[in-house]
């Protein structure tokens, strides 16, 4: 019996199976801050190993998607910068390892979500290409 419990712990069948790694860390990563819901910061950090470049038309903000949800469910999604603002094309770029941060004066889109006084949830995403890459929400309340 003994001989037996050896063969079976030698045996292939026996070697523990690979341990799965984690996934990979995403190359760049968006986060949201906020003091007030007047003011939202968008910051976009490159955590990969090369140069990130992100084309624009107009302005570097057009590149994320920002909605705004009341405390009571109404949604609003900030539309895209018209080009008609001051603005022109160009690339945004962040080295390896950096970040740039953005600000948007949200206070013209709350009417939009309801009543003053409630808290608000910020959502954004950034796509770039054919990934999208999303920040953890963000509520704030006055």
């Amino acid at each position: 019996m003994r001989a037996a419990m050896l063969i079976l712990l030698a045996s292939p069948l026996a070697v523990a199976a690979p341990v799965p790694k984690p996934p990979a860390k995403p190359s760049v990563e968006v986060k949201l801050s906020a003091d007030s819901p007047l003011v939202l910061n968008i910051t976009i950090r490159n955590d990969g190993k090369e140069l990130l470049e992100l084309p624009f038309r107009v302005t570097p903000l057009e590149l994320v998607t920002v909605v705004l949800q009341g405390e009571k469910g109404k949604k609003y999604t900030i539309p895209p910068f018209d080009e008609d603002i001051d603005g022109r094309a160009g690339t945004l770029t962040i080295a390896a390892g950096e970040s740039k941060t953005f600000s948007v004066h949200t206070c013209h889109y709350l009417p939009k979500v309801g009543e003053s006084g409630q808290k608000i949830t910020f959502s954004a995403r950034l796509k770039h290409g054919d990934k999208v890459y999303e920040a953890k929400s963000l509520t704030v309340g006055e």
